[in-house]
């Protein structure tokens, strides 16, 4: 082969993994890799086949997140100011391959009157099923078409937050 027709494969490779790492669909190391060894596109190229299907398999779409923030009796808090990026950014640390739709409906409830941490906890626990039923159904989301899961994020000793999401059931 010439060397110009090397040289444009070679420049075809590179912006194709441009290209590709712009919309995420593989690695920005990736442009390294094809720009040291060309050869390196194939494993792109393998990479883009089996990470597009695990991710759909993977993605869980949630419209509804409710936390309740359960602290130690003596301390004053008040909810994040911006309650939908609190709650995307700890559905993003918490479970993997979720993420909040661009519609969601979030609530940050903060427990009030308990005697202890343990207590307002465990009222918490109790309370959070319930919350997120009403919170679903005064937004208009019909609970038996969503997969409920719950966890907890851990802020400090004294204070932790209990989430319930809802995943689109698929």
């Amino acid at each position: 082969m010439e060397s110009k027709t090397l040289i444009i494969i070679y420049a075809l490779l590179l912006f194709i993994t441009i290209i590709l790492a712009t919309t995420k669909k593989t690695h920005w190391a990736s442009i390294i890799g094809v720009a040291i060894f060309p050869i390196y596109f194939i494993w792109v190229l393998i990479d883009l086949g089996k990470s597009s299907t695990k991710e759909d398999k993977k993605q869980k779409v949630v419209d509804v997140m409710v936390g309740i923030c359960v602290h130690n009796p003596d301390i004053f808090l008040e909810p994040p100011s911006n309650v939908k990026d609190t709650a995307n950014n700890s559905l993003i640390e918490n479970i993997q391959g979720a993420s909040l739709s661009s519609d969601a409906k979030t609530a940050y409830l903060i427990t009030q009157g308990a005697m202890s941490f343990t207590e307002s906890e465990k009222q918490a626990k109790n309370d959070l099923p319930e919350q997120m039923n009403q919170f679903m159904k005064q937004n208009g989301f019909e609970p038996n078409e969503y997969e409920i899961q719950s966890f907890s994020e851990k802020l400090r000793d004294d204070i932790k937050v209990l989430w319930s999401i809802a995943i689109r059931k698929t």
